[in-house]
């Protein structure tokens, strides 16, 4: 049911190994992380929360926040601060509207 194994007082008496409970763990961490690699200068998609807007507008990164994690985005004349799950690099964007 769902991708599980049924639990039942047999499954008490052997426990799964534990290399299988940690080997689990790690492919399910792994599985939302994505490749977040931004460069200042870099065009980028940015999300627009202001209302009537797009939902995504361009921007050129002019620099770093944190690095790694948050950036300072110039679109149109304005600096928005924003993370890295708020942007998608041009290239990645024309793929997706593809």
């Amino acid at each position: 049911m769902l991708g599980r194994e049924i639990r039942n007082r047999f499954s008490l008496l052997r426990p799964p190994p534990i290399s299988d409970i940690v080997r689990e763990k790690l492919e399910k961490r792994d599985e939302g992380n994505r490749e977040t690699k931004f460069e200042l200068g870099q065009k980028v998609m940015v999300k627009d929360y202001r209302k009537g807007g797009r939902p995504w507008v361009q921007g050129l990164i002019i620099g770093e926040s944190m690095p790694g994690v948050s950036y300072i985005i110039d679109v149109d004349g304005l600096k928005w601060k924003r993370h890295v799950n708020q942007m998608l690099s041009c290239s990645v964007f024309r793929i997706i509207l593809s």
